[in-house]
């Protein structure tokens, strides 16, 4: 016969199987109801009862682990479903099933007077809807009348005595839940072939659950992604340009140097001045004085070409002190050149960030405008300071070189000496 659905609700997973009953007066032993079921084979073999009675071993007192199989529908890793249980009935058994939005009840039993064994199929869904879980086990029980009574010796259902009343082709069974309440679950007469049917049902309803929640899954986490990554290019862009507004000052700011080693040379360069006068003004005396007394008075007019000398070597002096200013000069100029470099690298890797997120622009992010003038500016400060510190370099060995004819004139005046060797020069900035 065609079964329909005669139950909607869901049954409990089964909890810890429970502890075998203890045995019973009323109830048969093992071997006397195998006795009965070997009898009852031999009678209808014998006789024209249409019904085939199949030989089952009847259950021990003692509960058995009950099989279970759990069936993932969909891996994340895309593996395929496995696929739902199957279970067939041996010819002659009787089957009955409940079926529900999340589980499936499955019962088979051979009866011999009014005692049943057999055995029960339960499939359920996980609480994610994304899982059947299948467990079987096995059952005895007895009819008598419209009452039922069944074992579930392996706690399939939660374990315990079952009651129910039969109705029909079919019964209603009392099913204990997890909250301590009974479930009235219709079981209607059914076949191996319908079980697997809504068994397969519910699996494939899994399935889908289950792909679905893949893509969810995969959705929400390419948004968190695309999130952490949008959240990660911005600030990016607050990185960069800060570093970018830091090298804009640092530039300014090493820019200023060079104009401060601009008037530190031309310092040295006033001392070396004065200090030319004083050799020119002691050399003319010195001049004075060998006319005034061709016989070197003395010997006096060489001290004082000496002294001449000592003024021109003064001078000297200075013009070295120029050329350590030069030198602090050309090193700030390369800090400068270095400042542009790390200027124009970073203001690189802003645009980048910035063509990362396109119309993401942070208030204070520095223009290309910006980094454009500041360059500007800091490479006319080192040509110009160039420039200017090779004029005052100029002077300064002029200075040096008319200070030592200074002194050599002293000494040709007074014929104190051979003349001084020419002094080592300052060397030029390289524009």
């Amino acid at each position: 016969m065609s079964y329909e659905p005669r139950y909607d609700g869901a049954i409990d997973p089964p909890g810890p199987p429970p502890p075998a009953p203890p045995p019973s007066g009323k109830r048969l032993s093992p071997v006397l109801r195998w006795a009965i079921l070997v009898t009852a084979f031999i009678v209808v073999a014998a006789g024209s009862a249409t019904a085939a009675i199949v030989l089952t071993r009847p259950a021990s007192h003692t509960s058995t682990a009950a099989s279970t199989t759990t069936s993932a529908a969909v891996a994340s890793s895309g593996s395929g479903v496995v696929a739902a249980s199957t279970t067939t009935l041996p010819s002659g058994l009787v089957g009955f099933l409940a079926s529900g939005s999340s589980s499936d009840v499955f019962i088979q039993w051979t009866q011999v007077g009014d005692h049943v064994t057999g055995t029960i199929e339960f499939a359920y869904l996980s609480n994610d809807g994304a899982v059947v879980t299948t467990n079987s086990g096995s059952i005895d029980g007895t009819i008598s009348g419209s009452a039922i009574t069944l074992n579930d010796e392996d706690g399939v259902l939660n374990g315990g005595n079952l009651s129910g009343t039969m109705q029909g082709s079919g019964f209603v069974l009392s099913i204990p839940q997890q909250n301590g309440q009974l479930a009235a679950v219709q079981f209607g007469s059914a076949s191996a072939s319908q079980y697997n049917t809504v068994v397969a049902a519910l699996q494939s309803g899994a399935t889908q659950t289950s792909t679905a929640q893949a893509q969810a899954a995969a959705k929400q986490q390419a948004q968190q992604q695309a999130a952490a990554q949008q959240q990660a290019n911005e600030q990016a862009v607050v990185n960069d340009g800060s570093t970018v507004a830091g090298d804009i000052s640092t530039l300014g700011g090493d820019e200023s140097t060079l104009a401060s080693d601009i008037s530190t040379i031309k310092g040295d360069l006033g001392t070396e001045g004065s200090d030319l006068a004083t050799t020119k003004s002691d050399a003319a005396n010195v001049e004075a004085e060998a006319k005034q007394y061709p016989g070197g008075n003395t010997g006096q007019v060489c001290v004082d070409a000496n002294n001449v000398a000592v003024d021109a070597n003064n001078v000297a002096v200075d013009a070295n002190n120029v050329s350590v200013d030069v030198n602090s000069l050309e090193n700030d100029i390369g800090t400068v050149q270095g400042d542009i470099s790390q200027l124009q690298s970073d203001f690189q890797a802003l645009q980048s960030a910035e063509a990362a997120i396109p119309g993401y622009v942070p208030s204070g992010t520095p223009s290309g405008s910006s980094v454009s003038q500041a360059v500007g500016a800091a490479e006319g400060a080192i040509k110009g300071s160039a420039s200017t510190a090779n004029q005052l370099i100029s002077e300064a060995n002029g200075e040096q070189d008319a200070a030592t004819n200074y002194a050599n004139q002293a000494n040709s005046a007074g014929n104190c000496g051979s003349p001084s060797s020419p002094p080592t020069p300052v060397t030029t900035i390289a524009a």
